[in-house]
């Protein structure tokens, strides 16, 4: 069953309290790192300038807890880069508030690290693009000595192969995973459909394979595992930022794994609960890790403040209102927020409205209307939703024509999905959804998001939301 936005807003207060396994650090001495304690929750983001100490403050937490990266790794000979990580720690650990005393560099037994309990029942994976794509090369220089017949295929999840869609902007179908052994080694093969066309693993750009990657480790995250996530947003546009940290947190609550993040991403930032964010700043006693107030603010002290409204879009209702939103998030990133968006209450009311703000000095407006009135001789100027009839129309033709695609994005069955469109088309299309929803036993609001969210990705609407989002960019007025 799909969710809508209050369930991911749901998940990420959950989120947002302390964590079962790492809790807190507590640095008694470190060359870099101040004389602190860093509290974690059960998804914890590192925030701050480039240089501050995100990523060294991850690398230090993959020192302190064992795993496969580093029991697997020996350093060469006459050189240990763990020298690089020095200093004393005391781990708390759950909600018993367990805690142990870790010197770094930590004792070896042939070049294993050594963990004493209750240390040593954990597991950490530190994963970044880098590392994923460098992952893809050694891969690939195995894959061909290797038949793909080894490898066991399994159909990726409904709830998946949506976030695919979601984080990426196409959509994605008949998705199969498998885990490819090489030298012990593990690494995800994927193949599919992206927008009707095959895929594998090794035509996948190098932002959807980061995906790929990432949602592959934490979907096999274990209840003890600390996931640590640099720079998630890495090879991805700024549309992908958001839905990829929401995946991430689905994923997170599902193996109750904990998830520990650095990231520069401003919608990432401004979308997570307060008490996740730790703002990381260089001090003159070292690196810093401190609670904030709001994401706001901190995207303040990073001088990346809330982009102020310099564009004002009147629809005719509120469902075009909904299409246009989800187009301009989806299709122009953080710019998304140079706009406002007002139910008009019908094309001429929309029209004048306008037409009326343009005398703003100020503000620039457009009016974006549904397709159905791009035949009426509309002014110069008129922008229109993706197709040629109301939206109601649109959306309810796109699904009876894919039926099946999205009877599994929702998790009903086909017949019914049919049944549904058929019993909203006989109606008043201002209540054509409120309809389909009571057939199909679901939240209209659940329902619409979504819909809207597929209808945008389908083959011809997805160029012309496009195209919408570049029209409105190019209206509003340059910030320089």
């Amino acid at each position: 069953m799909a969710e809508g936005s209050k369930a991911r807003a749901g998940r990420l207060v959950r989120l947002s309290q302390r964590s079962h396994l790492l809790s807190s650090i507590t640095v008694h001495s470190s060359p870099v790192i101040a004389r602190q304690r860093i509290d974690f929750e059960r998804m914890t983001l590192l925030v701050g300038l480039h240089g501050a100490g995100k990523t060294y403050l991850l690398n230090v937490l993959n020192e302190l807890l064992p795993g496969w990266q580093v029991s697997s790794s020996t350093p060469p000979a006459g050189y240990d880069f763990r020298d690089e990580f020095v200093g004393s720690f005391e781990m708390r650990l759950g909600s018993n508030g367990a805690s142990s005393d870790v010197r770094l560099p930590l004792p070896r037994i042939e070049q294993v690290p050594q963990y004493a309990a209750p240390v040593a029942d954990l597991d950490v994976t530190m994963v970044s693009g880098f590392s994923a794509v460098s992952e893809l090369a050694m891969a690939a220089q195995e894959y061909p000595l290797r038949h793909e017949g080894s490898a066991t295929f399994s159909a990726l999840d409904a709830a998946g192969t949506e976030a695919m869609g979601r984080i990426l902007g196409h959509r994605y179908t008949d998705i199969q995973v498998a885990d490819y052994d090489y030298d012990r080694m593990f690494f995800p093969l994927i193949k599919g459909l992206r927008d009707d066309v095959p895929f594998t693993t090794w035509t996948l750009s190098g932002g959807e394979f980061w995906v790929v990657y990432l949602l592959w480790i934490l979907r096999g995250a274990s209840d003890k595992e600390v996931v640590l996530i640099d720079e998630p947003e890495s090879y991805l546009a700024a549309p992908a930022h958001l839905p990829l940290a929401e995946e991430v947190a689905r994923l997170a609550e599902k193996t109750q794994c904990q998830v520990v993040m650095a990231t520069h991403s401003s919608s990432i930032i401004a979308s997570m609960p307060p008490t996740m964010l730790r703002l990381v700043s260089s001090a003159p006693e070292g690196t810093r890790a401190d609670r904030v107030s709001s994401g706001e603010a901190v995207l303040r002290a990073l001088g990346r403040g809330p982009l102020p409204v310099t564009t004002i879009v009147y629809v005719e209702d509120a469902l075009a209102g909904r299409i246009v939103r989800e187009a301009l998030i989806r299709f122009s990133g953080s710019e998304h927020g140079r706009f406002d968006v007002i139910a008009s209450g019908g094309a001429s009311e929309a029209l004048g409205a306008a037409r009326v703000t343009r005398r703003s000095p100020r503000l620039a407006a457009c009016a974006v209307l549904d397709g159905d009135e791009r035949t009426k001789g509309r002014p110069p100027g008129t922008l229109f939703l993706p197709g040629e009839g109301t939206p109601e129309h649109e959306m309810l033709l796109a699904v009876e024509n894919a039926a099946d695609e999205f009877a599994r994005i929702i998790g009903a069955a086909p017949a019914e999905v049919r049944t549904s469109v058929q019993a909203a088309q006989s109606i008043d299309h201002q209540r054509a959804f409120a309809r389909m929803a009571g057939v199909l036993g679901l939240d209209e609001e659940r329902l619409l998001t979504k819909l809207i969210d597929w209808w945008l990705t389908t083959v011809g609407v997805r160029s012309e939301a496009e195209f919408l989002a570049a029209e409105l960019a190019r209206t509003a007025p340059s910030r320089h």
